[in-house]
């Protein structure tokens, strides 16, 4: 497979706003460390701690 410059380079790609958001909720959002999952249900294990909750949607 050739590059092009109609096709962007994916390492570029990968250093935008979107995947730096991602990656700081990968290091949050940890099984075991921030919850749990216990029959079938999720548990939070951040009781007592302020949480602060985002919502983005796109198109």
């Amino acid at each position: 497979m050739s590059l092009s410059l109609e096709q962007p380079n994916t390492a570029l790609q990968r250093t935008g706003g979107r995947v730096l958001v991602k990656a700081y909720i990968d290091q949050v959002v940890r099984v075991g460390r921030t919850f749990t999952f216990e029959d079938g249900q999720f548990k939070g294990l951040a009781s007592g701690r302020k949480v602060l909750f985002i919502r983005a949607v796109g198109k």
